[in-house]
């Protein structure tokens, strides 16, 4: 048996401002926890298409939110700071660019990544970095 023990964020302006130290007064029930989103913009005239559910934002900025299964491929690909990934089967979003490309035809789309915060109930542990305890 083991107790899955949750690690601390990094915030960066502490670590660029060179304290290493974790202040003993943030408290993990404190912090809030942020889940990604990730959406590809559709194409003018096809918004339509898709439920108000799918549909991010504004719906005249046209970014549709992709399935949880493919969220879930493109955000630990970009947790490992991979350079691409395919989300679903014949699309390969890159992450230099931020585009998602159809293979079979080259057409080409932005994406977009946003972080916001999350609800406790749709935190799971795979939303969060857990060590094994001992």
């Amino acid at each position: 048996n083991y107790i899955p023990k949750v690690t601390r964020e990094i915030d960066l302006e502490e670590q660029a401002l060179g304290s290493s130290t974790f202040s003993s007064k943030k408290r993990l029930d404190s912090m809030v926890a942020k889940k990604a989103k990730w959406m590809w913009q559709e194409t003018p005239g096809f918004i339509g298409n898709h439920g108000v559910s799918q549909i991010y934002g504004d719906p005249s900025d046209l970014w549709v939110l992709y399935e949880d299964a493919s969220t879930a491929k493109l955000e630990e690909a970009f947790k490992w700071n991979k350079k691409s990934v395919s989300p679903i089967p014949g699309y390969e979003v890159e992450f230099g660019t931020m585009i998602q490309t159809k293979l079979a035809t080259g057409f080409a789309r932005k994406v977009q990544r946003v972080v916001e915060e999350a609800s406790s109930t749709e935190i799971s542990l795979s939303d969060m970095d857990v060590d094994v305890g001992d």
